[in-house]
């Protein structure tokens, strides 16, 4: 007699961006993304001014950075996907998203897509 095994409950991950977003609005987000996405960037209690992170996103992306995920090292997602809706909404041709991002057009229209959504099992 052969057992079977427990379906298991799909797991829901939480959007990596959400929290950079939080820390420092979608607008810096997007800024953070394309300029640090896919690096890892270390956040210090006393940021120097000439930090390419501080240079780059200023003093209050960096405090809200810091309040956010404390000091310490942090890993800056590529968050494709989210840039290109945010920058999908602020106007920009697909064909400016895709420089952007560094992509090609059918990669954006992938990430413009709607997402999927989970079809409910009995």
């Amino acid at each position: 007699m052969s057992r079977a095994f427990p379906k298991r409950k799909a797991s829901v991950k939480p959007d990596p961006t959400e929290r950079f977003v939080r820390a420092v609005g979608a607008e810096s987000a997007v800024r953070l993304f394309l300029e640090f996405g896919g690096s890892t960037v270390y956040l210090s209690e006393r940021p120097q001014a000439a930090s390419k992170l501080a240079s780059e996103m200023g003093e209050e992306a960096c405090a809200g950075l810091l309040r956010e995920f404390g000091t310490g090292t942090v890993n800056i997602p590529l968050a494709n996907t989210w840039t290109a809706r945010q920058l999908d909404k602020a106007g920009l041709s697909r064909a400016a998203i895709a420089r952007a991002l560094r992509v090609t057009r059918e990669s954006v229209r992938t990430y413009l897509l709607p997402p999927k959504r989970e079809a409910n099992r009995p």
